[in-house]
């Protein structure tokens, strides 16, 4: 229950969810969570690397555009992603760290609402040689 309280209301003031209810359990947000920590981990790995970051963020993207996510959505999670961040670091949660995390989230949010908008491509298409996601 505490995870789905950082994600009421991230649809926007118009839903509303009883019971804090987002229409998942909570093994699957729980999961969910930890593919989202996962993701961030391996943007840092692979920063150098684009020609493998982006095209992947970019599928990510996509496979996020079937359950109705839209973009809009991606950039209001950066306070539960930090709310986490500074729970793990904890006195490591620099300012700068901060700073660090929120341009490193933002990238993958960019690349991952390029990959909602346009998921009608094939995802084949976009893992070989899509240059968009760059």
């Amino acid at each position: 229950k505490d995870l789905k309280g950082l994600f009421v209301g991230l649809a926007g003031d118009d839903t509303h969810y009883e019971d804090g209810e987002l229409g998942v359990d909570d093994l699957q947000l729980k999961v969910h969570s930890r593919v989202v920590m996962d993701v961030l981990g391996a943007a840092v790995e692979c920063l150098d690397d684009p020609s493998v970051l982006n095209p992947v963020l970019f599928a990510l993207g996509q496979l996020h555009a079937p359950y109705g996510v839209e973009p809009r959505y991606l950039p209001r999670l950066w306070p539960a992603i930090k709310y986490a961040l500074r729970q793990t670091l904890q006195e490591n949660f620099t300012p700068e760290v901060e700073e660090t995390w929120r341009i490193v989230y933002h990238f993958i949010v960019g690349k991952m609402v390029a990959g909602i908008t346009r998921s009608g491509a094939p995802l084949g298409t976009i893992l070989g040689s899509d240059q968009t996601a760059s």
